[in-house]
């Protein structure tokens, strides 16, 4: 969805320079800094529920196979 929102707010297009802040070099500064802060956000945010999701889904397997063993005594 956010390559989505990129393309429909004409930020990225099908010609080079392909990104639309490298047209102007002042810009690329910004851009950068941009990456940084709200890509690195949004990559950790990403992976810790990617962890979190994890966790959970072997808890609850954890859980199943323990009842399970509960049931066919």
């Amino acid at each position: 969805m956010l390559a989505v929102e990129h393309v429909a707010h004409k930020e990225v297009v099908p010609f080079p320079p392909f990104l639309t802040a490298m047209e102007n070099p002042a810009d690329i500064p910004v851009m950068l800094q941009e990456l940084a802060t709200i890509g690195t956000a949004m990559t950790l945010t990403i992976i810790i529920a990617w962890i979190a999701m994890v966790v959970i889904a072997n808890v609850v397997e954890k859980s199943r196979g323990k009842n399970v063993q509960i049931a066919a005594m």
